[in-house]
């Protein structure tokens, strides 16, 4: 299983912050990967709701179907999918009241099915994946001092 983590002090207020990310019409403006989103997208979801996510990761194009696991507004979120061609993944968010702000944390742990992808993953994907999280990072920073 490979993680991803990423961390970021955010000047907003928790319930703020957990409003945009976990809604996921927001997505395709400030996670790099995102393409597209549909279902339950203009509210965060609930326990036991569903969405669509469409990832590009280099040449891999993915559709994932999302659940919500935890909700706990403003303090935590999680959600878990799978992807349309095999391989699984849990995404959580921690908002931790901070310095008059927010510290964001995201963490995605993932796993892919078939061998190759899994090779694949180990030479090039997770590093796509990293950078690309961290570039969300500083566009949640950017996009949420101006919200």
């Amino acid at each position: 299983m490979s993680i991803i983590r990423g961390t970021i002090q955010l000047t907003c207020e928790p319930g703020t912050v957990f409003d945009y990310v976990t809604r996921p019409e927001t997505w395709v403006d400030w996670y790099p990967l995102t393409r597209a989103v549909s279902g339950t997208v203009g509210r965060t979801p609930r326990p036991g709701e569903t969405w669509h996510e469409v990832i590009q990761i280099g040449p891999l194009r993915r559709r994932a179907e999302w659940r919500t696991v935890r909700c706990e507004r403003p303090r935590h979120f999680a959600y878990d999918g799978q992807g349309d061609k095999g391989g699984d993944a849990q995404i959580t968010y921690a908002f931790i009241e901070q310095d008059g702000g927010t510290l964001f944390r995201r963490e995605l742990h993932y796993r892919y099915d078939s061998a190759l992808l899994r090779l694949f993953d180990a030479l090039l994907t997770r590093r796509l994946i990293q950078r690309a999280s961290d570039r969300a990072l500083r566009n949640l920073a950017r996009k949420l001092s101006i919200h």
